[in-house]
Order: structure tokens, then sequence, then C-alpha cells
């Protein structure tokens, strides 16, 4: 197939240690099991989906205080916010395409096949990313504490 080196991008970067669209590394099982092996052990997860949350967790993650935790996450802001004003621009063209795919529920479904292991990385790595945002919410020391639950997100 043709648009294999596309598929699973995120799999086979870090299941194979190969270039994202390197169509010459497939992908199987014990790819998606090196990945999440490595996914696990990786101190900071974050979700496009949630950029500035994942900024604040990133924060948390490489800081002591919340002194600091909120002086890294102000710095992280104010960089992104920058590249954040670019993407928005293009971000709605993105929605009308991809509100367009996601009317074609057989385009999704095989989407959804050829990026199997993507998709369950991702799932592994949505619920990594909630359980240290729970974590850091309860911790004394966290400018991510009292910010809410991951259900606002």
């Amino acid at each position: 197939m043709a648009s294999s080196g596309y598929a699973n991008t995120a799999t086979r970067m870090l299941g194979e240690q190969k270039h994202a669209y390197d169509p010459l590394a497939p992908v199987g099982i014990e790819s998606l099991r090196r990945a999440e092996s490595l996914l696990v052990r990786m101190p900071h997860i974050g979700l496009t989906e949630h950029a500035e949350a994942s900024m604040l967790l990133l924060a948390y993650t490489f800081t002591s205080n919340i002194t600091s935790c909120t002086a890294l996450w102000e710095q992280l802001l104010q960089v992104s916010r920058l590249k954040l004003r670019v993407l928005k621009r293009r971000d709605r063209q993105k929605k009308r395409l991809i509100a367009r795919l996601y009317s074609d529920s057989g385009a999704v479904a095989r989407f959804n096949r050829m990026n199997a292991p993507d998709v369950e990385l991702y799932r592994l790595a949505t619920s990594l990313f909630c359980a240290r945002w729970q974590k850091a919410t309860r911790d004394g020391r966290s400018c991510v504490r009292g910010t809410g639950s991951t259900d606002k997100l």
C-alpha cells in the first residue's frame, strides 16, 4: 500500500526508532509494545488538544515548587501563544476538512483500521496524561493544584 508510510507514525517513531514516515519500517504489535514501554517511562506526556494544560503539567514535572512552576508555565505560555495564533488561523481550514472526513463513516473506519497501533498508543497517552494531571492536582507543591479535574479539559 502506497500510503503505509503515513500510517502509525507515532508508533513507528517510538517503537521502531525510525523516521515517522519511513515506509520501509513496518509497524506491528511488537512495535506497539516497545512504544508503550517507552511512553510509560517518559517523564512528561502532553496532548496537543490540551496544549495549555500540557504546558502546565510540563512546568510541574520539571520544577520543584509553586513559584518556579508558575514562572516556567508563564514563559511557556508566552512562547506558545505566539505560535498558537498562527496555528489557529490554519485550524479553521483543518476543522472543515476533519468535519468532512468524519461525515464519511467509511473513511473513519479505514483510518482507524490503518492506524490501530497509533490509536491504541494515543489511548495510553491520554490515560497517562490524565493520571499525572490528577496526581499533580493533589500535590501541595504544585502549580496545577486547584485548577480542576481532567473532566474540564
